[in-house]
């Protein structure tokens, strides 16, 4: 459906045969621009066409605000949908990062009011469905850094650039841990500790698990793995996507990028 919000289809991999090598399973797709001037590229996977660059509208569907948060202490209190950028630095390029009440359009406290869409017309925000149908596509041997490899983008990640062979082009951006104890003033909220932001990066899925958490994909590279290398232990990094779970309520907001998706037919 193209609801904004939510689509529980899968679409099969059973005819994956990806090698680590071909990058014949995704074509581009063509551009859309959003109601706020945003253009974004897109590239079509296994029936779908997904946005090749992070979300960065702050309004609605209907043209209603998305808050602007800056304060830490106000982003883990917040009730309601927000957005705000990787140590709050909108020049990085990343986009924006969203809290989950943006996705599921809560934008007011009444109980009674109707929710917003997030994406724009046309678009959903992925399921969790969605996200490993694609990640399943581009894994191939005995674990899933090749899944990462194929969604990562060929630059700016930290040793361990991707392949993109997803066109999903997926850049490093950080993203803001929604525990408490994980998350301080002094943390990724507003600053790019030990170079976070070039080594990680998170996207929301439309999936709720339960009441306080929703299903996000984690791209990330594992640095200073021991491994056997040529009869010498060496220090090497190794990429690797996991779906993950999010805070999303009681003082422990996480902040995730958001890739939108659509059928292609």
């Amino acid at each position: 459906n193209n609801d904004g919000y939510s689509s529980n289809s899968s679409s099969s991999s059973s005819s994956n045969s990806y090698d680590g090598n071909n990058s014949n399973l995704s074509t581009p797709g063509d551009d859309f621009t959003d109601s706020e001037g945003n253009t974004y590229s897109t590239t079509v996977v296994d029936g779908l066409v997904w946005t090749t660059s992070n979300a960065n509208h702050s309004t609605y569907r209907d043209g209603t605000p998305i808050e602007h948060i800056t304060d830490y202490q106000e982003w883990k209190d917040a009730t309601i949908g927000a957005w705000t950028y990787y140590a709050q630095d909108g020049t990085l390029g990343y986009g924006k990062l969203y809290n989950f009440h943006a996705i599921n359009g809560r934008h007011d406290n009444d109980p009674n009011t109707e929710n917003k869409v997030f994406a724009p017309q046309g678009w959903r925000v992925p399921s969790l469905a969605n996200w490993q149908s694609l990640s399943e596509m581009f894994i191939y041997g005995n674990n899933n850094s090749g899944s990462a490899s194929a969604l990562k983008s060929t630059t700016g990640w930290t040793v361990f650039n991707g392949t993109n062979h997803s066109g999903l082009n997926i850049k490093p951006g950080g993203f803001i841990y929604g525990e408490s104890s994980y998350t301080t003033a002094n943390d990724s909220f507003l600053n790019d500790i030990e170079n976070f932001s070039q080594t990680t990066t998170q996207f929301w899925s439309s999936t709720q698990n339960g009441y306080s958490a929703a299903y996000s994909l984690l791209v990330y590279n594992m640095e200073m793995h021991l491994h056997y290398l040529s009869g010498t232990n060496s220090h090497v990094n190794y990429s690797y996507t996991d779906i993950n779970q999010s805070d999303i309520y009681g003082n422990s907001n996480a902040g995730n990028y958001v890739r939108l998706v659509k059928d292609a037919n």
